[in-house]
């Protein structure tokens, strides 16, 4: 195989693969944000009940979700096709975490629609948009 773009690689795969990066970026950063109890205690009460009451499978899959989103997105850039591997298991860690989010979401407050679709929604459609253009590459070729 030749390591050469294919001529139907488009900038706008390289805008993907790099506003995603930057979107799991942020996840990562986060996570690590989140960790910090003085930047914690600055949340809004809803989004600290969440953290603060977060269980220990559900701050993993937040890990998981953040890391191999990050590394997936890494891949799409090396036009590796182990993306789509990554990016399922970001998915999974996403959904994981996500069970815990909307529990407390539907039950101890609640949350505006923005909040519910920055919150919940967005990280889960973002996964599986991710998995689908990265299927997309993988047929088209872009990626091996």
């Amino acid at each position: 195989m030749s390591d050469t773009t294919p001529a139907s690689l488009r900038w706008t795969y390289w805008l993907i693969a790099v506003l995603a990066l930057l979107w799991y970026a942020m996840s990562g950063l986060n996570f690590f944000v989140q960790m910090d109890a003085e930047v914690l205690s600055k949340m809004p009460e809803s989004h600290r009940a969440i953290v603060e009451g977060r269980p220990a499978w559900a701050t993993l899959g937040f890990a998981v979700a953040a890391i191999a989103g990050i590394m997936g997105c890494l891949a799409l850039l090396l036009r590796r096709s182990i993306a789509i591997r990554l990016f399922v298991i970001s998915l999974v860690g996403v959904l994981v975490t996500m069970i815990h989010t909307i529990v407390v979401a539907m039950t101890k407050h609640s949350f505006s629609g923005s909040d519910i679709m920055m919150m919940i929604v967005s990280p889960i459609l973002v996964a599986i948009l991710l998995i689908v253009f990265a299927l997309r590459a993988r047929s088209r070729g872009w990626i091996r």
